[in-house]
């Protein structure tokens, strides 16, 4: 038997069945000495009902669009709707597009998925910035090996090659990946830019 009731009192555990022999509460609630005698007398438990398992908070996903020739407005909302944590900024340019899914990549840890017509570029583009992991896909076996391997936070786009049901799809996806740290290679000091000698056979 579960009982909701924040406040327990004799009259609530004398209207039970006779046969209950165990009563699950709310945490935190409140019984009343005649509850407790009722209940010690009728043989029931008086059982708190135990703690909810911690919920994972979502890593947002930032929705962006730049440069991009397709009408994306109803896919966007669609995306919206089908990943609670996602938010939407305004269509702008490639440089200004980065710069923001970089500043919500750094300071958030959020995760990025960038809509346009030339995702190649936007991938190049992207990675220049320190806090962007960026790749692009066709499908999402694809999308899963291409993201672990760098740890990607951007998934960079051109809705015109997908159905909106299979970019929601690999959008979905994406977003739902388990964090991981970047390789040590994308996180070590670049080598020093000092001139060195050339190993192969030709004069320069």
């Amino acid at each position: 038997m579960t009982l909701t009731d924040r406040v327990v009192s004799a009259e609530l555990l004398e209207q039970l069945p006779a046969d209950t022999t165990a009563v699950q509460l709310p945490r935190r609630a409140v019984i009343t000495p005649s509850a407790r005698d009722i209940a010690r007398d009728r043989g029931i438990s008086l059982v708190p009902a135990a703690p909810q398992p911690a919920t994972r908070t979502a890593r947002p996903l930032i929705i962006a669009r730049a440069e991009c020739e397709a009408d994306c407005s109803a896919l966007t909302a669609r995306l919206n709707r089908a990943i609670p944590a996602s938010q939407q900024i305004p269509a702008a340019g490639l440089v200004s597009g980065l710069a923001t899914l970089a500043d919500h990549a750094g300071r958030d840890a959020a995760r990025g998925l960038l809509l346009t017509s030339n995702p190649a570029l936007a991938c190049v583009a992207a990675n220049r910035h320190g806090s962007l992991r960026a790749v692009t896909a066709d499908t999402v076996a694809g999308l899963e090996v291409a993201a672990a391997a760098c740890a990607a936070n951007l998934l960079v786009i051109d809705p015109s090659r997908f159905s909106a049901t299979s970019l929601e799809r690999m959008v979905v996806a994406f977003a739902a990946r388990d964090s991981s740290p970047p390789p040590a290679v994308l996180t070590a000091a670049p080598p020093p830019a000092t001139a060195t000698a050339c190993s192969c056979q030709h004069s320069h």
